[in-house]
């Protein structure tokens, strides 16, 4: 299962829950709130008999900023519930200046820049050079 899923700003996200077993009910929540399926959200399942597991497919077109944070799947049926997290974030962008000019790095994954560790929702870091 994922833990971790990378999307930049627009594009697509593809987030991917397993269960094992034959669960009723497959939700899904940012954070604590839960999803309305529509026009930027879509729930697909994917049965896999040969090993007994079902994946629920959280698709999000046009990823914005606001979308980045813990994804919460759940699954139940009579006998059992069980749960899974998965954290969709972002790539970080940093400002730098030189002189009167400003240029901006975008697309960077997993950052690590003069001791700062970006993993989530970015803030960006406006530096001075020179």
């Amino acid at each position: 299962m994922q833990r971790l899923v990378q999307v930049s700003v627009g594009h697509t996200a593809h987030l991917v829950c397993r269960f094992t077993g034959h669960p009723d009910t497959i939700s899904w929540y940012h954070g604590h709130t839960p999803l309305v399926m529509g026009s930027r959200y879509s729930v697909t399942r994917y049965i896999h008999e040969d090993i007994g597991a079902i994946d629920s497919r959280l698709s999000i077109d046009k990823v914005t900023q606001h979308d980045y944070g813990y994804y919460l799947c759940t699954a139940s049926n009579i006998y059992a519930s069980t749960q899974a997290t998965v954290q969709l974030y972002g790539a970080c962008m940093f400002l730098y200046t030189v002189g009167q000019k400003v240029t901006i790095l975008v697309g960077l994954t997993t950052c690590i820049a003069n001791f700062l560790l970006c993993i989530g929702q970015c803030v960006p870091k406006i530096m001075k050079i020179g």
